[in-house]
């Protein structure tokens, strides 16, 4: 995959208002075809429970910064450390060889998993995988 088609900001905090957020760039037309599925979670990190996240919330934008979604992570179980929150998939049957089309699902599946312990993530990705027949 080419320089630049998928960029994360790493944290970006503001001490002073007690925030911070990620961000993360994906150049859809720019990824590979074999590329057929995006999945969007967030976790916490290094022993946190969601609860542990004050006013958490997700959002996926598009080019022009408009909301496709948004997960409102503090209705989840704050016991639980990570959101499968959404797929991004390839409409196959309305892409061209020029521009691929793309859908969005909501998913909003809780669980476990964090970015240091990615296995219950991954199992919650392969469930949802053969529920869709994917």
């Amino acid at each position: 995959m080419k320089a630049g088609v998928l960029q994360h900001s790493g944290d970006q905090l503001d001490l002073e208002k007690q925030s911070g957020q990620h961000t993360i760039h994906v150049d859809l037309s720019s990824l590979p075809m074999a590329i057929q599925y995006l999945y969007i979670a967030v976790s916490s990190w290094n022993g946190a429970t969601l609860s542990h996240i004050r006013q958490p919330s997700v959002r996926l934008t598009g080019d022009g910064r408009e909301e496709l979604c948004r997960y409102n992570v503090d209705a989840a179980d704050g016991q639980k450390t990570a959101i499968l929150m959404c797929v991004l998939h390839r409409r196959v049957e309305r892409s061209t060889a020029q521009t691929s089309r793309w859908a969005l699902e909501a998913i909003g599946d809780v669980g476990n998993g964090a970015a240091d312990n990615y296995g219950p993530m991954l199992e919650t990705i392969e469930k949802f995988r053969k529920l869709k027949k994917w």
